[in-house]
């Protein structure tokens, strides 16, 4: 059987993110008030004889009717803004999220496994913020899920690429670029591939480090927190669930299914280089 996976793309659960949503809320509080304008206004007797219903939605005969005519004129232009504004801007968001999502999803679990490693491969002095050595080496990664990745030098390094190929089909996607500004603005306001690909460079340049800890490279917790936090906020945006928990086992059984499983897709690879060379052709055309 297939499970076909449900999620839920909502915007007013995060009113208080999305610009075109705060701007409904401020417009409608302004319409609420516009509306008790109209009522009092109005010429139809109340449902209730009541001194205070009286009070505040009756108003005399005589008395200057601009709130009221600034009010009528507010509430049409209330429902103008919610066919012609509110609601396209909400349809383009909710493209973006969906366009996009599954990138995201991509973005976020390698970022999360590159994080790990980084850390993993790093020396560094925690009180200065400073590498002082990295160190290369082969590991098999298991979340929290029961999966088993492999990481070595090479896998490390195509890490950066898969982030960076994610990130920019997200950035690049048409639905995204005609998106609330603040959903942009989350994605933009840090180059996510430029950073990772600074933090692999980080990495490269430390292992020539020599062990005396006298020359040291400097780098950002503060970014590194930053890039999560992100990471969290979209994962609830996006409704997306990534594994974040990994650690290093040495289980002989799990090794030996992640390195057949390597070798059987090699040997794929191997029996279709050609078409798959053709493919690739293509695509750059």
């Amino acid at each position: 059987m297939i499970v076909i996976e449900s999620f839920k793309l909502r915007t007013k659960r995060f009113c208080l993110f999305y610009q075109f949503e705060k701007m409904w809320i401020l417009l409608t509080a302004i319409n609420v008030i516009a509306t008790f304008f109209i009522i009092r206004g109005s010429l139809p007797p109340s449902l209730f004889d009541n001194a205070i219903l009286k009070f505040l939605f009756c108003a005399d005969d005589n008395i200057d009717t601009t709130l009221y005519n600034i009010a009528i004129s507010y509430f049409a232009a209330y429902i103008f803004y919610l066919i012609q504004i509110y609601y396209p801007e909400r349809k383009k968001t909710l493209n973006a999220l969906l366009s996009t999502r599954t990138s995201v999803r991509n973005m976020s679990m390698w970022i999360y496994r590159f994080l790990f490693v980084w850390d993993m491969y790093k020396q560094d002095d925690n009180d200065k913020e400073t590498i002082t050595g990295a160190k290369f080496e082969t590991v098999y990664l298991k979340d929290d899920t029961g999966f088993v990745y492999k990481v070595d030098r090479e896998n490390f390094k195509d890490m950066v690429s898969r982030i960076s190929e994610s990130y920019y089909d997200i950035i690049n996607c048409p639905d995204f670029q005609n998106c609330d500004y603040s959903l942009r603005r989350l994605l933009l306001s840090q180059d996510i591939a430029r950073s990772i690909e600074r933090m692999y460079e980080i990495i490269v340049e430390a292992e020539a480090l020599d062990d005396s800890g006298a020359l040291q490279i400097c780098y950002s917790k503060t970014k590194i927190c930053a890039l999560k936090h992100d990471l969290e906020y979209l994962e609830k945006l996006f409704d997306i669930s990534v594994s974040k928990n990994y650690k290093i086992t040495t289980d002989k059984e799990d090794i030996e299914k992640i390195e057949e499983r390597d070798k059987k897709i090699a040997e794929v690879f191997r029996q279709n280089r050609t078409w798959v060379k053709v493919l690739s052709q293509n695509k750059g055309n």
